[in-house]
């Protein structure tokens, strides 16, 4: 469902977060407002069930990031990459954004018992939060250097330096998933089977897609060598 929203979103917006990017940036910062007061004081229940369920999980953010990275191992004849290559750096400060509430939420949770109760914190659990701090750590440099006015002042290479966190970001965000999710699985249970079987099929996808187009760009650099 989350990447559905987040397809449906971007066929839709694309246009739009190209021309006024700031009102989506603002949209997303109160959606992560209403997570946080909805998460202390409540919210109706058909709010939290629907819109809020994607953000407390992370699952919209999480699907915007997917579609981000896989942008940039699709062929650059893509007709999809043409479409959406000059919002990728928008969607992915959307995703940042919209990722703040399932940070100061879940982090502040698991973080506290880390320190007091650790106990209390299965060793999947214990890797699932070093994972996710990895994972943010990872994230504010590529955050930032997402707008344009930061990256227009960076020099070409330090900025490529920085792009190269996103892969090690996106694969330790699989790992924190299926940290949480993969004991749950492990047991039976129909929901974290299906969410670790879609979890496995990205991942597949993309390592496969990475490493067919890093084949092909070598091999047209060393033909353009030759000639």
């Amino acid at each position: 469902m989350g990447l559905l929203v987040a397809v449906l979103f971007v066929a839709t917006c694309r246009k739009a977060i190209k021309r006024v990017p700031g009102v989506f940036y603002a949209a997303a910062i109160v959606l992560v407002a209403l997570h946080l007061y909805g998460t202390a004081y409540g919210l109706p229940v058909w709010l939290w069930k629907t819109v809020m369920f994607l953000l407390q999980k992370n699952i919209l953010a999480f699907s915007l990031f997917v579609i981000v990275m896989f942008l940039g191992v699709l062929s650059d004849g893509s007709w999809l990459k043409r479409a959406l290559l000059p919002i990728r750096g928008e969607l992915s400060i959307i995703a940042c954004i919209l990722s703040l509430g399932h940070v100061i939420v879940f982090g502040t949770a698991y973080l506290e018992r880390m320190a007091f109760a650790r106990d209390l914190l299965s060793p999947f659990g214990f890797l699932a939060v070093a994972a996710a701090v990895c994972v943010v750590a990872l994230m504010v440099p590529l955050f930032v250097t997402s707008f344009k006015v930061v990256r227009s002042r960076m020099a070409a290479r330090s900025w490529k330096i920085v792009q190269v966190f996103a892969y090690p970001f996106f694969l330790l965000l699989f790992v924190h998933l299926a940290l949480f999710v993969g004991p749950s699985a492990l047991q039976g249970g129909w929901d974290p089977r299906f969410a670790m079987a879609t979890y496995g099929f990205l991942l597949l996808a993309y390592v496969t897609l990475r490493v067919r187009k890093g084949m092909r760009d070598r091999k047209g650099h060393r033909e353009m060598e030759g000639a």
